[in-house]
């Protein structure tokens, strides 16, 4: 009895080929986000299901009725390199943080974009600490 090598998994992101899924225009505007990187990442159902362990219909049932839900929102998000980040509205931050953000938005084309850029240095702040707590014994060992 021959036992064959298991057939090796198709590359899902060295794909060639050029993704199919539209973006639906009635449609739940977190979905739509999900569908628009689903065809610009050229990730299918089939892979999304894969890394999100969301099951296809529940992907499909989003371009017509359903609303997606928490979980399954942040699971294909995830599996696509994004998150779920809530944040305030611009009117509900206070003065001073106002001020930094009208600042900043002197580089930007929106006050959104500006607001969404300030998000994602916050969002990053942790990582860049942990880094340089981990640099620590380096640095106190050089001094």
């Amino acid at each position: 009895m021959e036992i064959k090598p298991p057939r090796a998994r198709l590359d899902w992101q060295n794909s060639r080929k050029r993704s199919k899924i539209t973006v639906p225009a009635r449609a739940h505007p977190f979905a739509k986000f999900v569908f628009a990187e689903m065809h610009r990442q050229s990730v299918t159902y089939a892979e999304l299901e894969y890394r999100s362990n969301v099951l296809t219909s529940t992907f499909k049932a989003w371009r017509t009725d359903n609303t997606p839900g928490l979980t399954t929102m942040e699971a294909a998000l995830g599996a696509l390199g994004w998150t779920l980040l809530p944040a305030p509205k611009i009117d509900t931050l206070s003065a001073e943080v106002r001020e930094r953000v009208a600042e900043l938005a002197e580089h930007f084309r929106s006050d959104e974009e500006a607001f969404g850029a300030a998000l994602a240095a916050a969002a990053a702040w942790p990582g860049y600490v942990a880094e340089r707590m981990a640099d620590l014994p380096r640095l106190a060992r050089a001094a």
